[in-house]
């Protein structure tokens, strides 16, 4: 009985005392940015963007679409006359610091001149803080129901670190203690970032080619083209040009080389500015406008031309009536065969 009493004591002290924090946070306004993001169900995503979520998130207002992007609405039915690309990457794919229509992803669909009568669409499938391992899994799962004709699958440093396992698998219990308790929120997020920076060392990098493997063969299946897109980190000690930095940009040519991906590296078209020209803030490693601007221009001017005759060849293509099955493969093998070559020969 007197262990009992301990413990319910014990019991209505700890839940007093979260009481008198939370409204101590609460009374106190202690700044925070929007919840855009919860716990997944999907253990290969670990956390990804809320549904309807929105509100101001590092200076910028973020608005989360019912599937889950910093999207419009995008049906899954793709009409005959669009050609779709995908953007899968993380803080510089996501745009953080930087309204939805100054982001690279978004700017593209205006850089790039689609022919009459076709109309060029960007979705951006980034969430802000995923890793390579979680971009493949997001792509696979739920990217690739978009039916997109290219893939730009954006990769920065660090993304090469697998996710470690969570203490605590318990999504939907964190996801209600987050939205409900804004002091438990606020100790959980820092729990997080001390175990997760937001620039993780490059000095014990393995060998990128498994990341870069596993979406050729992902793919692959489906031939459909790809591009891998390096965005170095601007905020590094060195810049861009320092030897770690080097070191990382080499060994993603060196994958996609091996893996027969093509590939570009933003580092000379982010290099021609200084890095304060390019970031939201010299501490971290996230691109304003400028900087998304410089990424876009130099992307679409090296996917101008593969781009267009890709869009001619589905625009010639183009059945009647509803394309069959052999009809979109014999497409896509052509647009494949275009986009390799173009890029192949530019190496």
């Amino acid at each position: 009985m007197k262990a009992f009493k301990l413990i319910l004591g014990a019991f209505v002290f700890l839940a007093l005392l979260g009481g008198l924090l939370e409204a101590g946070f609460r009374w106190a306004r202690v700044p925070h940015d929007a919840l855009i993001y919860q716990d997944s169900l999907d253990p290969a995503l670990r956390f990804e963007l809320k549904p309807g979520a929105e509100g101001s998130k590092l200076g910028a207002w973020v608005s989360i679409s019912s599937q889950g992007l910093r999207e419009r609405e995008i049906s899954q039915e793709k009409p005959a006359d669009e050609f779709r690309i995908a953007v899968v990457g993380d803080h510089p794919g996501f745009g953080l610091t930087v309204p939805v229509e100054k982001t690279f992803a978004r700017l593209l669909e205006n850089l790039v001149k689609a022919p009459a009568g076709l109309t060029l669409r960007t979705i951006n499938l980034s969430n802000y803080v995923y890793g390579a391992e979680q971009k493949e899994a997001f792509l696979a799962k739920r990217g690739l129901g978009f039916q997109p004709d290219l893939v730009l699958f954006q990769v920065f440093p660090g993304d090469w670190k697998e996710l470690p396992q969570a203490k605590y698998p318990y999504p939907s219990f964190k996801n209600f203690l987050r939205s409900h308790s804004q002091f438990l929120r606020q100790v959980m997020e820092r729990l997080y970032w001390r175990h997760e920076p937001v620039r993780r060392s490059a000095l014990d990098l393995p060998k990128t080619d498994v990341a870069i493997g596993r979406l050729k063969d992902l793919l692959r299946a489906r031939q459909m083209p790809a591009l891998v897109l390096y965005v170095p980190d601007l905020s590094a000690p060195g810049g861009p040009e320092s030897p770690e930095a080097k070191k990382v940009e080499t060994a993603y040519r060196e994958a996609c080389r091996t893996n027969g991906l093509p590939y570009i590296d933003m580092t000379p078209a982010l290099s021609s500015d200084p890095p304060s020209a390019l970031l939201s803030d010299r501490k971290y490693p996230y691109l304003n406008a400028s900087g998304q601007s410089k990424v876009a221009q130099a992307l679409a001017s090296r996917l101008q031309l593969p781009l267009r005759r890709m869009l001619l060849a589905k625009q010639k293509a183009k059945p009647a009536g509803l394309p069959q099955p052999a009809e979109v493969d014999r497409g896509r093998r052509f647009q494949l065969e275009i986009f390799q070559k173009h890029f192949l020969i530019r190496k």
